[in-house]
């Protein structure tokens, strides 16, 4: 391709029919097959996964019809000019998540929960009768999905819907039939949360009764949503149904973000690709480190994080809009759409809104840096004030999390625990430090070429995104939680910097104008090369045999080794300087090098699945079919509003040690427990950061201790107990430990199966 521009040319042009039928036709069929193969993909892994088609068809009219359909036709009453029918989709997708937040609420506040297949119809019904608004069921759209950009767009869904059919679905059961299933302990409780959803508003932590559930609940009320109109079981829902979808919606949202924030196309593809299928820059999986990672391990074992995204995409593209950067402009119901996401997005993750104010905070330091005064800004963090206001009192009761203060606390398991003098702890800090900047922001080289070229133009987008990453890793730095959620800011800011190095490589590919066949072929040779290394350095791993940091060293061994294989190709190319112009061979080797380092990181996802599924098998509770089955007896025999009573607390037996986070019982009984276990609440995480105590700290003492004596040494005073508290049903796991024979006679055994007991309290008298 000889056109000056050719990648983002090539990639953004659309995709324009030829008159006449049948090519009208054949490009109807090219616009629409990336999509098509998208859909028939995730279809294909679920039902490799034994979903049944039956719940795979009406979870997907459930997507449709509650979702899809109401979102995108206020999105498309809200921005007033069209961009492109991918566009609608997308943001009208998460319009439609937010919008299913409100009917939740409102529906079960009323107790009108069995009408809640009906609410898209408040939508629906006024577009259907309302002449001025049926114009939004077949609009114009100016711009269109190129094939280039639909096709790179569907390979980076399918490939993270194929990282999840290995790391996730391949090695959870809905619910365990085949024999006991380990299920890692953050999959309980998010199942916990949403039988909790289905059953319960306001919601309460469900695995002890009475405490109150502070926490960004929105994913998991989307399951119980799903559960609820489709009529699939909450399992299936969980474990098969909702992540696959949710993570295409994220693939596709964050291309259309990026494509929004900076008029190209090319853009949010690349950004998309850099988030969800280049990885952390490791040769061996390192998800479970405490260096985190963007999308291994995090996409599946903390749901709410996709979600967030889904919530955090549209806030960017409507921020970016408001600065005035965009290929059109949404109009002045932007504004409204940007207060409905910084309403819902503190519910989706608690890090969304404190990463974009940071970034809209920079926008007003620059704007008053430079007096030079624009509205925009200033109405835009007054918005996103106002949401996480809103949502500190009534989601969080202003309460912290169990965040505190402490830097570089996410580095605890390197820098603590051995006595060094004042500089070698600084030449520690210094090693380890620069091998999580390799590890993590590798990927983001592409901020360098943007501030070379551009950085006399450098404008509020710019800084907004920039703000954004810097906040996010600066909170990471600076914070301490004793489950290491202060990760989650560095996470939740990534995307913006993504969007920036997209931008920067973007206009380094055409500065040089390098065509989408040269583009091709580095990016198979960088996956060559990246697969080849991969292969080599987990086979010969100098950092296996050296040092007390291998995971660190194993960084810049990688390094080292991308860097001389970049520079060898630098060498080839110089000395083939005779056949193509000094600025021909300077543009083809840096766009090489940069191509090198970004697209290293590829083999993440797949070494992740294949050596770390599930977590690699620590930090689980294992459930027997058996037990399983019982609960799910509980679960049609109680009532809602019943308590239980258990002595399993520990999500393993002993003689192991108690891990106080088992919520398999509250999970798929669907009912509130007494207390279960007590990690995960607000009190313990309180408590944690008060002393600076990882784990979890039983702060129901003398509730625990109550409950168990009730199921140990059963009396009329501590059975009456029981009852005073609304527990109808005592449910005893033998691996635990065993009843009081004396427990007969005051509840009636009704389960008896395996290591599982349940019984009946009986009735006063």
């Amino acid at each position: 391709m000889n056109a000056p521009s050719a990648l983002a040319a090539e990639i953004d042009t659309p995709i324009a029919p030829t008159p006449g039928s049948p090519s009208g036709a054949a490009a109807a069929i090219k616009r629409w097959s990336p999509a098509v193969a998208v859909l028939a993909f995730v279809i294909i892994v679920l039902l490799a996964r034994e979903t049944p088609p039956a719940d795979i068809a009406r979870y997907g009219l459930y997507a449709l019809w509650a979702v899809v359909l109401p979102g995108t036709l206020l999105y498309r009453a809200l921005r007033a000019v069209p961009h492109s029918l991918v566009d609608d989709l997308a943001m009208g997708s998460a319009v439609g998540l937010v919008l299913e937040i409100a009917a939740f609420a409102v529906f079960s506040a009323l107790d009108l929960r069995w009408l809640l297949w009906l609410w898209p119809a408040l939508v629906v019904v006024p577009f259907l009768a309302v002449p001025s608004l049926r114009r939004h069921w077949r609009p114009r759209w100016p711009e269109a999905a190129s094939a280039w950009w639909s096709w790179s767009v569907a390979g980076v869904a399918m490939f993270l819907v194929g990282y999840l059919a290995f790391s996730y679905l391949r090695v959870n059961q809905p619910v365990p039939v085949d024999g006991p299933q380990a299920y890692f302990n953050d999959s309980m409780f998010g199942l916990a949360l949403v039988a909790e959803a289905k059953q319960h508003f306001p919601m309460q932590t469900s695995w002890v009764s009475g405490e109150p559930l502070l926490y960004h609940w929105f994913a998991f009320a989307n399951m119980a949503m799903g559960s609820m109109i489709s009529g699939v079981d909450a399992p299936m829902v969980m474990f098969r149904l909702a992540l696959p979808s949710l993570c295409v919606l994220a693939v596709v949202l964050l291309a259309v973000a990026g494509w929004r924030a900076s008029g190209k196309a090319a853009v949010g593809a690349v950004a998309t690709a850099l988030t969800f299928a280049i990885g952390e820059f490791a040769t061996s999986s390192m998800a479970g480190s405490p260096l985190g990672g963007v999308t291994a391990f995090q996409v599946w074992v903390s749901q709410s994080l996709i979600y967030g995204g889904i919530m955090t995409f549209p806030l960017i593209a409507l921020i970016a809009d408001r600065f005035g950067k965009g290929p059109t402009r949404m109009g002045k119901g932007a504004w409204v759409l940007l207060a409905l996401f910084a309403l819902a997005a503190p519910g989706g993750k608690a890090t969304v809104i404190p990463v974009a104010l940071a970034g809209v905070g920079l926008v007003c330091l620059v704007q008053l840096l430079r007096r030079r005064f624009d509205p925009a800004p200033w109405v835009t963090a007054a918005i996103l004030v106002g949401g996480q206001l809103l949502a500190m009192a009534v989601l969080y009761q202003f309460t912290g999390q169990g965040l505190a203060i402490e830097p570089l606390s996410f580095l605890d398991y390197y820098l603590a625990g051995s006595a060094r003098s004042g500089w070698k702890q600084a030449a520690v800090t210094a090693f380890v430090l620069g091998g999580f900047a390799i590890y993590m922001f590798v990927r983001l080289i592409g901020i360098a070429f943007l501030v070379r070229y551009q950085r006399r133009s450098w404008g509020a987008v710019e800084w907004f995104l920039t703000g954004g990453l810097i906040g996010g890793v600066m909170a990471t730095i600076l914070m301490w939680h004793s489950g290491l959620s202060q990760n989650f800011f560095t996470r939740t800011a990534f995307p913006f910097g993504a969007i920036l190095s997209a931008m920067g490589i973007v206009l380094l590919f055409e500065k040089h104008r390098i065509s989408v066949r040269h583009t091709a072929a580095m990016v198979g040779a960088a996956i060559a090369a990246a697969l080849g290394l991969t292969y080599v350095l987990r086979h010969h791993e100098l950092a296996s045999k050296v040092g007390r940091f291998p995971e660190i060293v194993s960084i810049y061994e990688r390094f080292a080794d991308v860097a001389l294989i970049a520079a060898g190709a630098v060498a080839l190319l110089w000395l083939g300087r005779r056949l193509l112009p000094a600025t021909r061979i300077a543009g083809l080797a840096s766009a090489f090098v940069v191509t090198m380092f970004v697209v290293s990181g590829i083999t993440s996802l797949p070494v992740d699945a294949r050596t770390y599924p599930d977590g690699g098998g620590w930090f689980h509770q294992t459930v027997t079919p058996e037990s399983a089955q019982g609960a799910r007896w509980l679960r049609a025999a109680s009532g809602s509003d019943d308590v239980i009573a258990t002595n399993v607390h520990c999500s393993q037996p002993p003689p192991a040690d108690c891990l106080p986070l088992s919520f398999w019982l509250s999970a798929f009984t669907e009912r509130r427990m007494l207390v279960e276990g007590w990690g995960y609440t607000t009190k313990a995480n309180a408590i944690a950061a008060e002393h600076h105590i990882y784990g979890g700290v039983n702060f129901a003492v003398d509730l625990l201790a109550r409950n168990d004596a009730a199921i140990y040494t059963p009396t009329s005073e501590n059975v009456a107990w029981l009852r005073a508290k609304g527990v109808r049903w005592i449910v005893v796991d033998h691996r635990f430990g065993q009843e009081s024979a004396d427990l007969g006679t005051f509840a009636d055994l009704r389960w008896n199966k395996g290591d599982l007991r349940i019984y009946e309290l009986q009735e006063r008298g």
